[in-house]
């Protein structure tokens, strides 16, 4: 390298499933699994999107439950939960 714009930086999407940017828009938001959502909504059966992790080169979204706490990809999450609509508006 003989000048100091002779350097070249390229971005390369690695991975696949969530960008950051809309795992973000999704965090705080409350889901329900798909396999019990005809049941009434309780703390039991319903969960917050409490955080995001990247690993293996693909971002995921850690669900916190009342029991217990998992962490889904894009296709898992997208398979197994809904979102739910904010009850305030």
């Amino acid at each position: 390298m003989k000048h100091a714009n002779d350097q070249c930086v390229t971005m390369q999407y690695v991975g696949f499933g969530y960008t950051l940017e809309k795992a973000v828009k999704l965090m705080h938001r409350e889901v329900m699994q798909k396999n019990k959502f005809n049941q009434k909504r309780s703390l039991q059966n319903t969960g917050l999107v409490s955080g995001i992790l990247h690993i293996n080169e693909e971002i995921e979204l850690v669900v916190q439950f009342y029991d217990h706490i998992e962490q889904f990809t894009e296709s898992e999450f997208e398979s197994k939960l809904c979102v739910l609509e904010d009850s305030h508006g």
